[in-house]
């Protein structure tokens, strides 16, 4: 045999045996049944738990020293839900998916020699039954973990800041609003209950919120829906990263590691991930089967792809996102700034009302945008839709009256309990007169004209990738439309 033919019998070899590598070896070894730890449980995005995103005892975040809260504006998302009735259909497609994962396991022995699912997390997914009380009935709404999320929330606020949020209802302290939906007018009766007690709600008025103008106001936008539609583009970052090697190498390895010798779809391990997230948010002591599927470094990968969704959508990604909250900003600002009653308001709303309003105030700004390629480089990024817009996810602005200080007047921001840094205050304690300047273009425009983009909508900046002439003269038509 002379030296040529030995190479490419060798380079033969090391062929075969790569090829069997890929097909054996999915990813790193982990057990998520056994895992005592789960802290990737905090980066479920907009479907994260809001007691396991909430740090302990944030009490003395709330204290400042010779300061009295006057003033408590909130704004939050309603609590955890259930699916609505078209994913609940999807949803029930995992029966058939883990009969194939079985089969995958005993049947075709395709599980990988390394990184295939312990037998914890094997015998879970075996195990695991679609739970037939989710039909179309209960479409979206709120569930019993998510009213006790809210009723805590309430008791917790109140505990700490008992001058402001006294636990007898009068009409003349207190302003209510929720959007007309089941799961937010339900997030506002048990946060009630965690103020006044049981069914205190039947005798607490509701200020209305005429076509949801105010706590959805970008229902009423058409720019911004235009803006929505463009994310499907396959040019929008969020696509750009689902096609990358990066999102690919993810699902390859989630196929693989339940034991699929072909890749399964980015649907299909959504779906996965979606049912991972719900069942954790519905009972928090429950150990769902299908966050078994993934290893700490692909759920990382699964909450980039949702946060840069969410960062065109209703971050910083789009100039656009900072003024449809418009309204929302001049109603804290007017509630603030008052020296008259309420003295407490609560807001019940949804994840893209948290997003847009924390949009426009500014905070959890990164100073690079969300981008398909810049995966790695935002493993400590600021605009993380887990720590901002989880279920029962709120925004709290405290006015505090501070007597010994040369500006007496000052607010403090709070999202999900944890104070908001803006580099224009002083450890997240801000001066009232900062703020007026800082939201001074919120409060002396009128909203109504300039939240959809007013007059500058044909100079929206779309950051999500390089549109088509054709593409750009439809939308620029659908906004003047």
């Amino acid at each position: 045999m002379n030296a040529w033919t030995i190479w490419t019998v060798f380079v033969l070899f090391l062929a075969v045996e790569g090829t069997r590598g890929f097909v054996t070896q999915c990813c790193e070894e982990y057990c998520y049944g056994t895992d005592s730890d789960k802290s990737q449980a905090r980066h479920y995005a907009t479907k994260t738990a809001y007691r396991i995103i909430r740090s302990g005892d944030s009490s003395r975040y709330y204290s400042i020293p010779n300061c009295e809260p006057k003033k408590f504006w909130m704004l939050s998302r309603h609590g955890t839900r259930l699916p609505s009735a078209k994913d609940m259909q999807k949803l029930r497609g995992l029966i058939d998916l883990r009969d194939q994962i079985i089969e995958n396991y005993e049947l075709r022995r395709t599980k990988p020699d390394m990184g295939a699912l312990c037998d914890a997390d094997y015998q879970a997914i075996k195990n695991w039954r679609w739970d037939t009380n989710l039909t179309g009935n209960y479409d979206n709404a709120l569930t019993v973990q998510g009213w006790n999320d809210l009723k805590l929330l309430a008791s917790h606020y109140q505990r700490i800041l008992p001058n402001v949020l006294p636990n007898i209802y009068t009409p003349d302290k207190y302003m209510f609003r929720h959007t007309n939906i089941q799961r937010t007018e339900a997030s506002f009766k048990a946060f009630v209950e965690g103020l006044f007690g049981s069914d205190a709600y039947r005798h607490v008025q509701v200020t209305p919120d005429n076509n949801n103008t105010l706590l959805r106001p970008y229902d009423h936008c058409s720019v911004w829906n235009t803006q929505s539609d463009a994310l499907d583009q396959p040019t929008s970052e969020v696509n750009k990263f689902i096609a990358s090697e990066t999102f690919q190498n993810a699902l390859s390895q989630v196929s693989q590691r339940l034991g699929f010798k072909f890749q399964l779809t980015a649907d299909q391990v959504e779906l996965i991930w979606d049912m991972c997230r719900y069942e954790l948010a519905w009972e928090l002591e429950r150990v769902s089967p299908w966050c078994g599927a993934f290893t700490k470094a692909q759920v990382d990968v699964m909450e980039y792809k949702e946060d840069l969704k969410y960062y065109y959508k209703s971050g910083y990604g789009s100039e656009l996102n900072t003024k449809v909250a418009c309204s929302l900003v001049a109603d804290m600002m007017r509630h603030l700034g008052s020296d008259s009653q309420p003295q407490a308001v609560a807001y019940f709303a949804h994840d893209s009302a948290i997003q847009l309003f924390t949009t426009a105030l500014g905070a959890n700004k990164d100073r690079d945008s969300l981008r398909a390629d810049n995966f790695l480089q935002n493993d400590r990024r600021n605009w993380r839709t887990s720590d901002i817009a989880p279920f029962a996810g709120n925004l709290v602005a405290i006015k505090y009256d501070c007597p010994e200080s040369n500006e007496r007047q000052k607010v403090m921001f709070f999202l999900n309990e944890k104070p908001v840094a803006f580099d224009w205050c002083r450890v997240g304690l801000c001066d009232w007169k900062d703020v007026q300047q800082m939201y001074h273009q919120y409060t002396t425009t009128d909203c109504s004209r300039t939240f959809c983009g007013g007059s500058s909508a044909n100079t929206i900046k779309l950051s999500f990738g390089v549109f088509t002439l054709l593409q750009m003269i439809l939308i620029t038509l659908r906004i003047f439309l």
